[in-house]
């Protein structure tokens, strides 16, 4: 059993690590006039959403360590932030609305992008980065855009797999009213 927790445990980690290269190697080539969807963020509000909160906060803390690296200006710019909308989304999902709703998880995609991406520009700012905050709306607007359209395509698809290999935790879908 231990063993068995410790294999799992290893392979998150190596998935993070995995997704973090593809983020900081390839999304860049994907990118729309500076605007790049950050699949770090989309994983860990799909992990609060479905409840599995350690494996969120492991997405934030490698994750984040790993976007930290890849800048290369200081320790904190993407983990501070990312472990910021970890908290919020938790508080929200836990103690508010406990919700798993395909359209609000679109909408709180949404939001913690543009959030996302206001506490880095701060981050920065903390660096002493010489930037000008409203030069980065039309940036800002665009990835929030890029991560809903990115995660209206990978949660079908964790959905699905999710299903299909974990029938024993298969996610309900809500009932139509018709």
């Amino acid at each position: 059993m231990l063993s068995q927790i410790n294999l799992k445990s290893i392979s998150l980690v190596f998935l993070i690590i995995l997704v973090s290269l593809l983020q900081v190697a390839i999304m860049p080539y994907f990118s729309f006039g500076q605007a790049i969807g950050n699949l770090i963020l989309i994983f860990l509000i799909i992990f609060i959403f479905k409840k599995e909160y350690q494996k969120a906060l492991i997405w934030v803390i490698v994750g984040g360590f790993i976007l930290d690296l890849s800048l290369g200006i200081g320790f904190g710019i993407y983990i501070i932030p990312l472990a910021i909308i970890f908290v919020a989304l938790f508080i929200f999902q836990e103690k508010i609305l406990e919700i798993d709703i395909y359209i609000f998880i679109l909408g709180a995609t949404l939001v913690a992008s543009i959030l996302l991406d206001i506490l880095t520009i701060l981050m920065l700012y903390v660096y002493r980065q010489d930037l000008v905050i409203f030069s980065f709306w039309g940036i800002l607007l665009k990835q929030a855009a890029i991560n809903t359209i990115i995660m209206a395509i990978i949660y079908p698809i964790y959905y699905y797999f999710e299903n299909k290999f974990y029938p024993e935790r298969k996610i309900k879908l809500p009932e139509s009213s018709i």
